[in-house]
Order: C-alpha cells, then sequence, then structure tokens
C-alpha cells in the first residue's frame, strides 16, 4: 500500500467526504463530527490530526420577492438574521449578477455598492 516515494493519506469518518485517500478532500457537513487523517510519509512515519467540525445553526429569512414602488409593502429586500460577514448575491430573471456583497449587513439600503436603477428589474436568489 505503502510506496517509499509518496505521502499517503487516510481518512476516517469518510461520511461527507469527496474522497478518502487525498490530501485536501471537500466537506459537506450535515452534522457537527471529528475527521482525523492519518498521514504516512516517504518512511512510512506516522503523523495523526484531528478536525473538530462544528456547525452552528442560524435561521437565516430571505424573502423570496420584493416590490420596490413605494407603496409601503415589501418596498425594501432585507434578509433578516444574516450575520456579519455574510455573502449575498443577486441575479436578474436571466441570471446575470446585478448585486454581490462579502459582508452583507442585513439591508440594502446601508450597502453603498447597491444601484438603485437596478431595483426594478430584479429576482433574488442568495448564496
Amino acid at each position: 500500500m505503502l510506496q517509499r516515494a509518496t505521502t499517503v493519506y487516510v481518512w476516517s469518518q469518510v461520511k461527507n467526504l469527496s474522497c478518502t485517500y487525498c490530501q485536501t478532500p471537500l466537506l459537506k457537513a450535515t452534522a457537527s463530527a471529528d475527521y482525523k487523517v492519518a498521514i504516512y510519509d516517504r518512511w512510512r512515519c506516522l503523523l495523526d490530526e484531528l478536525f473538530k467540525i462544528t456547525l452552528i445553526r442560524i435561521d437565516v429569512i430571505v424573502p423570496n420577492v420584493f416590490t420596490p414602488n413605494n407603496d409601503g409593502f415589501n418596498d425594501y429586500f432585507e434578509v433578516k438574521r444574516a450575520g456579519a460577514g455574510s455573502e449575498l448575491q443577486i441575479f436578474d430573471k436571466n441570471g446575470a449578477l446585478v448585486f454581490s456583497s462579502k459582508n452583507y449587513q442585513g439591508d440594502l439600503e446601508r450597502d453603498s455598492k447597491w444601484r438603485a436603477n437596478r431595483l426594478m428589474k430584479v429576482h433574488t436568489g442568495i448564496s
């Protein structure tokens, strides 16, 4: 199994990992868990590392529509409970990105990058 010229990675708790024997697997976490990797170098020396992944649930409320026509109903797009550092992307009906913020603070009024003339053309999506 082990070859002298390579480093070998063996992950345990492989549920939701993209690979078991690679250096940098992708994780699709659905619950908090511990992930352990055993690393063997070319001399067959072992190094164990443990990664504790803790998921924090945040109930974010995202509107699926807004109508910025100044009638007093749904005039503003606001993501309730968006934490500091949240990322928000808004796309138009053709899939073109019309707004992006890496540090979204909860509403578009406070974000200086938003262009009001685009408000009337937007369909929303969040990532």
